[in-house]
């Protein structure tokens, strides 16, 4: 039988043997396969905050062994040679990917967009965070970082609303907002990833096809089981809770919305602007996995609607205002048009380097629009009261706060001194910008 699924087996057990097949280039094994237990970071109150600023540390998995070098800011470095130069600061908040596990510091994809755009951003991705966590770091560091203008968000598709499912839990023990049970509480199912584990991780075990096969067909009959009891199907990929149209899903949906109201009532308390990139799971791209994977979940296609998060996250988007970039589309023509499947690690579900590059240049001049638009609106509203007592630049040397300008708006008052010693003065004119402005701001002077 093991010959026969080997010669003739069909394509899902193939695709699943590539997957498991995976050759360990790190040679790491037992618990400490993939571990992030001695990443230097710090927290408050248990929460975590930033990782340690000018730290390293290593990322390991099957296929990869990379370095993440942390800046100034406890974030994983851009490269960036404009961090001394005038300019606002663009934070970039998500989880794994924009971290960018699995490749070096120079090849994620907010560093590649950092090198091509004319704004200085951040990686302030951190992995395994949901947009919960992330709005919580925003809490706590804004000032930390002058008062950022713009945040850019990362949802990513395969994960962040099963992550949303599980923080709810663990935070809302008492008053839970969602009637979902995430998998990770079942003690059930708990028991059978240990068993799939030792079977995923065993040199040998690992290879055989027969396994495979028979673990597919028992994975399939207790989904049914556990579908009849109402509870979430056991789904080795989390994608696939969120592209069925059921009740999961819009549980899901419901969760995404709570955190989104706070994302904008924090924008106005703290006077950001939000920016959502949509980043998409591989199965949404690549429609041959896609259907091995149904296949070896014992899925039918009409069952599924990949397109179906994105959708609903976009009217979610349009309704508050906010914009948005969905880089789904475009990856999926970049893979169709040159049949390459290197966007994404094979067992891991990261993009490669190639994958960075890609999603990289699919959004990158759109982000640069909806950037440069939001801090030129951002330098039009400003308005300000008359500037006293300064009248030349011996005056200023003598009496620099004298007269400072004073914004109408509490927060202005608030970014405005962050970023004076940035500002560009014109003593001709009495003119004077603030970083990344194209507008001069008149102030008049008593004398």
């Amino acid at each position: 039988s093991e010959l026969g699924l080997r010669v003739f087996g069909p394509n899902w057990l193939k695709q699943r043997m590539q997957e498991v097949g995976v050759k360990n280039s790190t040679g790491i094994q037992g618990s400490n396969f993939g571990s992030d237990a001695d990443w230097p970071v710090e927290k408050k109150n248990g929460m975590f905050v930033n990782f340690t600023p000018y730290s390293q540390f290593r990322i390991q998995h099957y296929e990869y062994d990379v370095t993440a070098t942390i800046d100034q800011w406890g974030a994983r470095t851009t490269f960036s040679m404009k961090d001394q130069q005038d300019g606002a600061l663009i934070p970039l908040i998500g989880d794994s990917f924009t971290f960018g596990v699995g490749v070096q510091d120079g090849e994620v994809y907010p560093s590649l967009l950092n090198a091509a755009m004319p704004h200085r951003l951040i990686n302030l991705g951190v992995p395994g965070s949901s947009i919960a966590e992330q709005l919580d770091i925003i809490s706590h560091r804004h000032r930390e970082l002058n008062s950022p203008v713009v945040y850019v968000f990362n949802v990513f598709v395969g994960n962040d609303f099963s992550d949303l499912l599980v923080n709810d839990k663990k935070n809302n023990e008492e008053t839970q907002s969602s009637d979902l049970k995430p998998l990770q509480t079942i003690q059930e199912n708990q028991l059978l990833q240990k068993i799939n584990d030792t079977v995923r991780y065993h040199p040998v075990l690992r290879k055989v096809y027969v396994i495979q096969f028979i673990k597919s067909k028992l994975l399939i009959l207790y989904n049914h089981y556990r579908s009849s009891s109402g509870i979430i199907k056991r789904i080795d990929d989390a994608i696939f809770y969120i592209i069925q149209d059921n009740e999961q899903f819009w549980g899901m949906m419901d969760l995404f919305d709570v955190q989104l109201k706070r994302t904008m009532q924090m924008s106005l308390d703290y006077r950001f602007q939000p920016v959502f990139i949509i980043v998409p799971d591989r199965h949404q791209v690549n429609e041959t996995l896609l259907e091995s994977k149904l296949k070896y979940y014992g899925l039918t296609p009409d069952a599924v609607d990949v397109d179906l998060p994105n959708r609903v996250l976009k009217n979610k988007f349009e309704q508050a205002g906010v914009a948005y970039i969905d880089g789904t589309h475009c990856l999926k023509k970049r893979l169709q048009r040159h049949l390459d499947n290197k966007l994404y690690f094979t067992l891991d579900n990261h993009f490669t380097a190639k994958g960075h590059i890609v999603f990289a240049q699919c959004i990158e001049e759109k982000l640069a629009d909806i950037i440069s638009s939001k801090l030129k609106v951002r330098c039009r509203n400003w308005k300000a009261k008359e500037l006293v007592g300064w009248k030349s630049k011996k005056d200023f040397a003598k009496k620099p706060n004298k007269g400072f300008p004073r914004f109408r708006s509490w927060m202005d008052n608030q970014y405005f001194d962050c970023e004076a010693n940035q500002m560009k003065w014109d003593w001709e004119t009495n003119r004077f910008r603030l970083p990344k402005c194209d507008t001069w701001i008149k102030f008049r002077q008593h004398i």
